[in-house]
């Protein structure tokens, strides 16, 4: 056969094998036109916290005030009110709920509140939250004490048709239930009441306000704060995204973060109005946050890595049981990825020695982050350039962060030490 015949007919047959799977797929318009967009919010209650139910010299947090929810009645009766507009506080109620949804547009439906506590103080919130949101949800608990994970979503359906019938939604508060495998689509409004946790975890809270309903068009994601600068939860999706971005294409990881948020907007609360954070700040705020220099970590490059091309390791600060581990993986130099019997995810030992290389590089982070608060106090500019040329010459600066700026440079070079969150960093503190 001819070549240009052979092609001609190849091409044909590609044709028709596309035509026949879109003649039997069709594109699903009419459940894409019911996937709702998505709201970011930050609200900062530091402002609002009655400070008798803290102690003065500590920090406050949502860990405090969830472990013992009788002691702190007053902190979260004072969020409830405010949510639902009936503070005494006349600039608490700048957080009615009712108000700031209506505001973007929509209005409220049921509400998913997400802590960080145990079923007995859980139980506990419930009465409290049931004082100020009684005129418009039934307040319920999801946990152990009330159904099994598999039964959560049928459990709060069930709720949900007897608020109905009283004109009235669900307000939903739950731990470690109705993360996964949960939708119900009239919850509109995700609040995050904890301080920090997990990015992974994280987003499957916040995209329990997005499974597509018929008559939703926005799922409102609020990160609640009681230290603003400490509100890591957005933060940190935010940056993953931006660096997952800047990989890809290469651009600075600055430019990736303005182009997450032109996308995803979030807002806060100024002088009682709703407005967009500004994006050519928010980058650098991103690394203002107390745990955000362990972004710096590519944790995903560590299951590649060859043992004996990161033996400097060894020479960095390490704690002397977790090197007597990595010694015995040195001698074995393999990458974590060879040896298993399927190919497919780690031995618990290699899983071990993941864990160690990790706590290590999170462990330098900490004290990169540390060390930049010092040289600030002499050096308010201080960049990237500058900052190596410290770790270069400066024998403080090395034994503060623990390893020398030939050791840095080559965990930039392997993979492990992201340079451009680095640079970020840097430039942030």
């Amino acid at each position: 056969m001819p070549y240009n015949i052979y092609i001609r007919t190849n091409t044909m047959n590609l044709f028709n094998s596309l035509q026949r799977l879109n003649n039997r797929y069709e594109r699903g318009v009419k459940f894409e036109s019911m996937l709702p967009s998505v709201k970011f919010y930050r609200f900062d209650w530091s402002a609002l916290v009655p400070t008798e139910e803290f102690d003065e010299d500590i920090n406050p947090s949502f860990s405090k005030a969830s472990a013992d929810v009788n002691r702190c009645r007053g902190f979260w009766k004072g969020i409830y009110d405010a949510m639902a507009g009936v503070s005494s506080d006349a600039e608490a109620n700048f957080y009615n709920l009712h108000s700031v949804i209506g505001d973007m547009g929509d209005s409220m439906q049921s509400v998913i509140q997400f802590v960080s506590m145990q079923k007995k103080q859980m139980n506990l919130l419930q009465k409290i939250a049931s004082d100020s949101l009684g005129d418009s949800f039934d307040v319920i608990v999801v946990n152990g004490d009330n159904t099994k994970g598999k039964d959560s979503e049928r459990y709060v359906q069930d709720k949900l048709r007897v608020a109905r019938k009283h004109g009235k939604h669900v307000w939903i508060i739950a731990a470690n239930m109705c993360q996964r495998s949960f939708s119900i689509p009239d919850i509109n409004v995700g609040l995050l009441t904890f301080d920090k946790g997990e990015t992974g975890p994280t987003i499957q809270r916040i995209s329990r306000p997005l499974t597509a309903g018929a008559n939703k068009s926005i799922g409102h994601i609020i990160s609640v704060s009681i230290d603003g600068e400490r509100d890591e939860k957005i933060n940190l999706i935010v940056a993953d995204t931006a660096k997952a971005e800047a990989d890809r294409s290469g651009d600075d990881i600055v430019s990736c973060v303005k182009r997450v948020l032109h996308t995803t907007p979030i807002f806060q609360m100024v002088d009682g109005y709703i407005e967009p954070i500004q994006v050519d700040t928010y980058a650098r705020e991103i690394f203002a946050a107390s745990n955000s220099h362990r972004l710096i970590v590519n944790r995903e490059n560590i299951l590649d890595i060859n043992l004996n091309d990161v033996s400097y390791l060894m020479d960095m600060e390490i704690d002397e049981i977790k090197r007597e581990k990595l010694e015995v993986a040195f001698k074995k130099g393999a990458t974590f990825r060879d040896g298993n019997e399927n190919g497919e995810g780690v031995s618990p030992k290699e899983k071990d020695l993941r864990a160690i290389i990790e706590e290590t590089l999170i462990n330098l982070t900490s004290r990169i982050n540390y060390s930049l608060v010092v040289v600030r106090q002499f050096d308010m500019n201080i960049d990237t350039d500058g900052y190596f040329n410290l770790v270069d010459t400066n024998e403080d600066i090395q034994d503060i962060i623990g390893c020398t700026g030939d050791q840095l440079r080559n965990l930039i070079r392997d993979g492990l030490i992201n340079k451009n969150l680095l640079s970020l960093l840097i430039s942030a503190k």
